[in-house]
């Protein structure tokens, strides 16, 4: 992409969203699914922070089949990232705070006193605290950072970390997702609550694709969450047989 687009979303949350696929196709080996991850962000991201929020997340993802202590993830993630990029900045940032007994709502306010976009919607409280101002577009490294806030203070409770981090604001739909495909990787499907699984049951839904459009592909899509994870266990199998 060239012009106001890649300038404005290269360090956007666009990226990192799409991350646990390459895990999955690529479980226990983080530098192939960094890999992938880098091949496929900078389609869209450039050479932004977007790029650097997939591969640490596609590795820290990738790695957690095999690895459940947290922080050693997070150090894998880190490893295949620039130290002196803001994605890792925002991660180290909310790594001292936690160790030095901040509370999560002030691991919150610092990310984004230091690693702060330009929100559409800023609260009343945000805009008392000097929050109404960003950069446009800079989104990775504060959402990447609200993403590790609840890895780290919801110490292993599905619930408690995923209300912790939709509670930071933000890009939620990227940061929730992202914690449950990693929560869901180390844990399995069982351990996630059935309050959070009831409401969503296991069909795929799509908004995003005219089914008729689509013509005889229509009838390919997943119908649900086992028969997807069918197909990507078989991708699986073939990137492992190809490297």
């Amino acid at each position: 992409l060239s012009g106001s687009y890649s300038n404005v979303y290269k360090d956007s949350c666009g990226a990192f969203i799409r991350s646990e696929i390459w895990a999955c196709v690529a479980p226990g080996y983080p530098a192939l699914a960094a890999k992938f991850a880098f091949e496929d962000a900078i389609i869209d991201h450039g050479d932004g922070e977007g790029v650097y929020a997939e591969i640490f997340c596609a590795a820290l993802e990738s790695a957690a089949f095999i690895e459940s202590d947290i922080q050693s993830l997070i150090d894998i993630g880190l490893s295949y990232i620039p130290a002196d990029c803001a994605i890792a900045g925002a991660v180290s940032l909310v790594r001292d705070l936690y160790a030095n007994g901040k509370s999560w709502k002030e691991a919150r306010d610092e990310v984004l006193r230091q690693y702060r976009g330009l929100g559409l919607k800023v609260s009343p409280e945000d805009v008392e605290k000097g929050f109404a101002d960003g950069q446009m577009g800079w989104d990775a490294p504060s959402n990447i950072g609200m993403l590790i806030i609840g890895m780290l203070y919801g110490e292993g409770d599905f619930s408690r970390s995923l209300r912790i981090i939709v509670n930071c604001g933000e890009d939620t739909d990227c940061t929730a997702a992202t914690y449950g495909a990693i929560y869901g990787i180390v844990n399995g499907l069982d351990a996630i609550p059935a309050e959070w699984q009831k409401p969503i049951g296991r069909k795929i839904k799509t908004a995003c694709l005219n089914l008729g459009e689509l013509g005889g592909y229509g009838s390919q899509l997943p119908q649900d969450i086992d028969e997807l994870t069918d197909r990507t266990a078989k991708m699986m199998q073939q990137v492992f047989l190809r490297n």
